[in-house]
């Protein structure tokens, strides 16, 4: 684990960007307020979802269960004519600082991960080059901060443009992560002094 002794500070210094950089992605930014509208008279919509007294969960209409379901004529009637669509419900509004607590709790894990690839890529080298640092730190955030939620949008109708957004977003995070390994990844003194502390402490 002499990953984690030696690059905490860019593992949390990462986490706690990103953290920020999220929320003024999801809070001020205009491209993420654009990805969703209103259903139109929402309070009709509401009261009429409450009469099926859905349990929190995922729901997809039409549905479609099993190979025998799709010989269904009143099915292939809905699927034809449309739309169809996903509905995600869950139990009222999530405490604020329980998500955003959440949140940073994932960035801190996805940052262990960078640091663990990073580390073992330049054996745990001090003062390896900036710029192999920023890339390989860097592509590492990008993807997980990005290639898992894509697949979800081929299969379920997500619009391109909220792909693209996905995209675009986890790439910012990404660069900024790649960039702050960089900045703080451990010196040589750094990596003296700590096995000279562990040679003391042993």
């Amino acid at each position: 684990m002499d990953f984690l002794s030696q690059l905490w500070i860019p593992i949390v210094v990462s986490s706690a960007a990103v953290w920020v950089i999220a929320a003024i992605i999801w809070m001020a930014m205009p491209h993420r307020k654009s990805e969703w509208s209103a259903v139109g008279d929402q309070t009709k919509f509401v009261d009429m979802l409450r009469t099926f007294e859905l349990r929190p969960g995922n729901y997809m209409f039409p549905f479609c269960g099993s190979k025998t379901d799709m010989k269904d004529e009143t099915l292939q009637r809905l699927l034809k004519e449309g739309p169809m669509g996903t509905i995600h419900i869950w139990r009222g509004m999530r405490p604020m600082g329980v998500c955003m607590l959440a949140s940073f709790v994932f960035y801190l894990v996805v940052g262990v991960f960078v640091a663990y690839l990073g580390w073992h890529a330049f054996e745990g080298k001090p003062n390896p080059n900036y710029l192999h640092v920023f890339q390989i730190t860097g592509t590492t955030a990008f993807m997980a901060y990005t290639f898992a939620l894509i697949p979800n949008g081929i299969w379920f109708g997500k619009p391109i443009k909220s792909i693209a957004f996905d995209v675009i977003d986890g790439l910012v995070m990404g660069l900024v992560t790649g960039g702050i390994f960089g900045w703080l990844w451990p010196s040589v003194e750094t990596v003296m002094n700590a096995d000279v502390v562990g040679g003391m402490g042993g």
